[in-house]
């Protein structure tokens, strides 16, 4: 076989191995390196908070599963996290951010077993920042236009709703007990249906 077939068939094969590869595939290379949002919150929790942390292999709409280990009074505690970076949250002048998220996968969400935590992180404050996604005081208000002189809801069969991370729900860098009473509060409503 000449030369050239073969430096084409080799450059064929490389791209068909980098297509192949999987989110958890390509999210351990932006991992490793430190510098992805998702990677930062693995870190949070595996790393300072000694919870473990995996990272979802198949793109489902969930980035992280956690586990806390359970203790003399509560069962092991088990919940997904939906990671938000910088470039997807906006924020409002009372300092809350928002984020969007898909119709379909908040009401993946909803339905789901397990609780599922919206954690975004602020490359600038270095800060994070969570909301329950199945508590719905965490929906931010839809914003509202005027046509022809009547309110109507924008855009009614809406792609994606907006969450609201308020300032009181900033993840510390060392570990929250505030936190750890959400999750298993989330846990057990779940856990409950």
């Amino acid at each position: 076989m000449p030369a050239a077939c073969i430096l084409v068939r080799e450059h064929i094969h490389e791209r068909v191995l980098r297509m192949a590869m999987t989110k958890a595939e390509r999210g351990k290379k932006a991992r490793r390196d430190g510098n992805s949002a998702e990677g930062k919150v693995e870190r949070l929790f595996f790393d300072d908070w000694k919870w473990d942390a995996r990272p979802e292999t198949f793109d489902e709409g969930y980035d992280l599963n956690i586990e806390i280990a359970g203790d003399d009074l509560h069962p092991t505690t088990r919940f997904l996290v939906q990671v938000k970076s910088s470039e997807e949250i906006s924020i409002r002048k009372d300092g809350s951010w928002i984020a969007p998220v898909p119709t379909c996968r908040y009401e993946q969400y909803q339905a789901h077993r397990l609780p599922v935590f919206i954690i975004a992180y602020d490359d600038k404050t270095r800060t994070f920042r969570w909301c329950d996604a199945c508590d719905k005081q965490y929906l931010a208000p839809q914003r509202l236009f005027k046509k022809a002189g009547n309110r109507q809801r924008k855009n009614r069969s809406r792609k994606s709703i907006s969450v609201r991370l308020p300032v009181e729900n900033q993840l510390a860098a060392q570990f929250d007990n505030g936190f750890l009473d959400v999750v298993r509060a989330a846990w057990e409503q779940k856990d409950d249906k």
